[in-house]
């Protein structure tokens, strides 16, 4: 669980620098494709700009959202476990902190005055998925009526393994589609160069046409219109209750 948080952390902290290289290469595409400044400096500035501002974002909820879920289960999956064993919250929490992310450690300090009841209701605003509202309400059940945790949260626990499972297949399925991605663009780009220097005669006549500019301004558009279509594609994760936080 901390090696795959420290994983996506770092992936979150790179989202920036890696559209960042994108931009330098597709800009030093289209300066090749046309040798003019004023197509350099517009595709750059497109690139450069539009995905720090809109996509770097998106893809940050997106991973937050993923780690804190699969998080979330771990903790109630595990807490549920010790309560079980133990039969004390106290002992519980106790037992599960140890293998929690940095983030929610310090979150718990500052709450570790708290009461029990009173830790795993203010862990909502770290937890804000409707699976853990459930897990409370069980907790709450359970110390009211008493009775087997792990028999009472049976079914709790099986809808949050299945959407556990569900975020791990759409984050494999995303990573497949960036692969067939970039190397669906790689080909197109690289047919580019080729016809570049070899029809270098035919290319100098047509870099001083104003048409052929404005035609790869845009096609380098439209390679940023799939990468932001590509983005909200792969970073929908729809997990009942996170989108009210954020």
């Amino acid at each position: 669980m901390l090696l795959e948080n420290i994983l996506w952390v770092r992936t979150m902290n790179n989202y920036r620098l890696y559209f960042i290289v994108i931009a330098l290469v597709v800009s030093g595409m289209s300066y090749l494709a046309t040798n003019d400044l004023y197509v350099l400096i517009g595709v750059s500035l497109a690139f450069l700009v539009y995905p720090q501002i809109a996509l770097v974002n998106r893809l940050e909820k997106s991973s937050k959202s993923y780690t804190r879920y699969k998080e979330c289960f771990h903790f109630v999956n595990s807490f549920l476990v010790s309560l079980q064993i133990k039969g004390s919250i106290a002992s519980a929490f106790e037992s599960v902190n140890s293998s929690m992310s940095k983030e929610y450690q310090q979150i718990y300090e500052g709450i570790r005055d708290f009461s029990e009841e009173e830790k795993l209701n203010y862990l909502i605003k770290f937890f804000p998925f409707h699976f853990y509202s459930l897990f409370i309400k069980i907790i709450t059940l359970w110390q009211e009526q008493g009775g087997d945790i792990l028999s009472m949260s049976s079914h709790l626990l099986e809808e949050g393994r299945k959407n556990a499972e569900y975020l791990s297949f759409c984050h494999v399925q995303a990573m497949a589609k960036i692969v067939e991605f970039v190397i669906l663009w790689i080909f197109t780009l690289l047919i580019l160069v080729i016809m570049r220097f070899s029809l270098s005669q035919f290319f100098s006549l047509l870099t001083g046409k104003v048409l052929y500019k404005v035609g790869i301004g845009v096609f380098f558009l439209f390679l940023l219109v799939c990468v932001d279509v590509a983005v909200r594609k792969i970073s929908q994760y729809e997990i009942k209750g996170w989108e009210e936080y954020e």
